[in-house]
């Protein structure tokens, strides 16, 4: 899934809906044409928003997989802890081995949304969906 056209867009929206097979978030992301997407979050594990303010302004969306897992134990020991690690022997901790190892199985993801101003997402789920909305959004244009 490639997430470059989002670079600057605007996250409108998160929110927690819980279901009988577990909590999913939904992120409404706001592209540059007013364009509205829903970006859904199956089965969500843990989640960490930091930051969120009126205006939202994403960086970058990274989606971690089996194929680059290994790269991210500091931020799911972020996730899950809710602090840096001090040393790296915290890295081994067996709640950070147990997310690498699902995610290695397919059997989650590990996303994280980087803000230039606003909202910080980390999140464990078991699968990530991206789909446009009908509608374009009103905002930032003027009325009539």
């Amino acid at each position: 899934m490639n997430f470059d056209a989002f670079v600057e867009c605007k996250i409108n929206t998160v929110s927690v809906v819980e279901t009988t097979e577990g909590d999913n978030v939904l992120i409404y992301i706001i592209d540059h044409e007013n364009n509205q997407w829903l970006l859904t979050a199956s089965t969500v594990s843990d989640l960490l928003l930091n930051e969120m303010r009126l205006q939202n302004i994403i960086d970058r969306i990274n989606l971690f997989d089996k194929n680059n897992i290994e790269d991210v134990r500091e931020k799911i020991f972020y996730l899950l802890r809710g602090r840096n690690s001090e040393n790296k022997e915290e890295l081994a901790w067996e709640g950070v081995e147990k997310v690498v190892k699902n995610t290695q199985a397919s059997k989650s993801v590990f996303l994280e949304i980087e803000a230039v101003y606003g909202a910080y997402v980390l999140l464990i789920a078991k699968d990530i969906v991206l789909s446009r909305c009908e509608e374009k959004t009103n905002r930032n244009q003027e009325s009539k």
